[in-house]
């Protein structure tokens, strides 16, 4: 029996589109190595034989050590507040706009201050209450407020109406009583994780110094090393220490998400462990 050929078109027809396909074919960036530029896409997912998953990131803040990786990173707040994972939510434009939220389209209006072209680009937006509540997209871009993402497209509605396009069309025609939180990519703008940037992405592999380099991959999965803030026994299960920036915990109160468990018995704290992570398979 015969196969189809794999084609740009038979991708391009997948759910999302070849955009949401995620894994690098050819690495152009090693993950011992960091770039003034983006060599892949933020986010990028890289599998390497052994268990060990890396994803593509881009750092906002330098690591404590900027010669030591092991430090557990996560987007900062501050620089993407704005898109909702302080859980801002806004309401979606009126029907009858310019861009009407109808079952399957791509492209969505509504109303926000201050942001900036392709701020949202690689995030998610999620529907929390109303028509379409429970669906999940993911971004493809959006425009800056005030400004349209294409030069073909309608008239906005005001001087502050972003454009939101959607790798996928909304599944439920979407209406004024629909309201969305948008979560920023969880590799861009990432920052020694601590109590108030919690959403662990991943480990730094480098120490990084963004005032010269900002992108570099960081470990998501599999047998890898991170510093632990206390003595720590095989097996024990970890967390966001939170207290210390970059650093781990043994998982004992639930307050901070869980990174995995440790490969080894570790008499001090302040050192790096061995661990395998769990964080993003």
């Amino acid at each position: 029996m015969g196969y189809p050929v794999r084609t740009e078109t038979v991708r391009a027809n997948r759910p999302g589109g070849r955009g949401q396909q995620s894994g690098a074919l050819g690495v152009g960036q090693g993950i011992y190595e960091a770039s003034d530029t983006p060599l892949h896409r933020v986010g990028e997912k890289l599998e390497l034989f052994g268990g060990r998953i890396f994803r593509y990131a881009h750092f906002y803040a330098d690591t404590t050590d900027t010669t030591l990786g092991g430090y557990l990173m996560a987007p900062d707040i501050s620089e993407q507040d704005r898109a909702e994972i302080d859980s801002l939510i806004v309401d979606v434009a009126s029907d009858s706009g310019n861009y009407s939220p109808a079952a399957g389209a791509t492209k969505i209006e509504f109303t926000l201050a201050s942001v900036d072209k392709n701020e949202f680009q690689g995030g998610t937006m999620h529907i929390t209450d109303g028509e379409g509540e429970g669906h999940t997209y993911l971004i493809k871009r959006n425009s800056a407020s005030g400004e349209k993402l294409d030069s073909d497209d309608p008239a906005l509605d005001g001087t502050s109406s972003v454009i939101l396009e959607l790798y996928d069309g909304v599944v439920v025609a979407l209406d004024t009583d629909s309201e969305f939180v948008i979560i920023g990519n969880m590799w861009k703008n990432l920052t020694p994780a601590d109590s108030t940037d919690t959403n662990v992405s991943g480990v730094a592999m480098i120490g990084m110094d963004v005032s010269v380099k900002e992108y570099a991959w960081v470990q998501t999965w599999g047998p890898g090393t991170v510093i632990v803030y206390e003595a720590v026994t095989e097996g024990d299960m970890l967390a966001v220490y939170g207290t210390t920036a970059g650093q781990a915990k043994i998982r004992n109160d639930h307050v901070y998400p869980d990174i995995g468990y440790c490969l080894q018995d570790q008499s001090t704290g302040g050192g790096q462990c061995a661990v395998f992570l769990q964080i993003a398979p």
